[in-house]
């Protein structure tokens, strides 16, 4: 009778173990399934934040962009949590199969966003230097002689300097970028200038922007023009052209007795053209 009952006892046991065994194998299968919607949901939520066309915490621009990463690290924590209590898993291994795979993603999705909003932070930074550079351009456009060139080219010089700071620039690129920086200033300055037909101010900025280290690539193409039409508009002038041709005072004046180079330089066409009238004279004296 003990036999018995202990072989009862037994196979009751063996019975209970397998059965439950049974339960646990059915409860693994069902919440692998659960983990899987669960990692669907998440994915869905995570997505949506991230790249809503709306909404999409990724299409932020510019300044707008440097709050990404708290607010989807805050969120990530919210959306997990949420999704773990609405599934409720029973057992540890389903829990961390799930939390592996939102670490994984949490991983990878911190990257993308550290570079988008370096990305973000370089154009924000950049467009606003050269905001700040075109502002600079246009006050001296608009009130041209009333700034000096130097003010505006050292206040894209300083802009640039801390430009480099914020975009971790070396020194070269910073050289070459902010050479490009003033050297597009100076073309506007001079280029202004140049329509409005005031060629002596021309020159007298040229002289300045190449002080201020502006390319003579860039200078000189606009400087030689304005002393060429300067000096054309001079001897095209047929007061002076006369004064110049009749008056002998002028003809052992030197280069430092002018108030500039292009008076002088109309002085020696004006020469010219007195030799040819007066080689004219004799010619036709000679044919009488």
């Amino acid at each position: 009778s003990m036999g018995a009952n202990q072989s009862g006892n037994m196979a009751l046991s063996k019975a209970l173990n397998d059965a439950s065994i049974t339960l646990d194998n059915i409860q693994k299968k069902n919440e692998l399934v659960a983990v899987a919607k669960a990692t669907t949901e998440y994915n869905r939520q995570m997505q949506d934040f991230l790249y809503n066309k709306e909404t999409g915490a990724m299409n932020r621009k510019g300044a707008n962009a440097q709050q990404i990463l708290p607010e989807y690290l805050a969120t990530e924590q919210k959306i997990r949590q949420q999704i773990l209590s609405d599934y409720g898993f029973k057992q540890q291994d389903s829990v961390n199969a799930f939390n592996k795979m939102a670490d994984n993603d949490a991983t990878s999705t911190i990257g993308q966003i550290d570079r988008y909003m370096r990305s973000q932070f370089e154009q924000n930074a950049l467009t606003s230097a050269q905001n700040y550079i075109d502002q600079k351009v246009n006050s001296k456009l608009v009130l041209d002689k009333e700034v000096k060139v130097e003010d505006t080219i050292n206040s894209i010089k300083n802009m640039m300097t801390a430009t480099a700071v914020n975009m971790n620039w070396d020194e070269a690129t910073l050289k070459q970028k902010t050479q490009e920086q003033i050297d597009q200033a100076g073309k506007e300055i001079l280029d202004s200038s140049m329509e409005k037909g005031d060629y002596q101010h021309v020159t007298d900025l040229s002289h300045a922007l190449l002080m201020e280290g502006i390319s003579k690539d860039v200078v000189q193409p606009y400087q030689q023009k304005a002393q060429q039409q300067e000096m054309t508009n001079l001897i095209n002038d047929d007061t002076l052209a006369k004064v110049m041709l009749v008056q002998p005072t002028y003809e052992n004046m030197t280069l430092d007795q002018f108030t500039n180079e292009v008076e002088y330089r109309s002085l020696l066409a004006a020469k010219q053209q007195k030799a040819k009238i007066m080689g004219a004279n004799v010619d036709a004296s000679r044919l009488a």
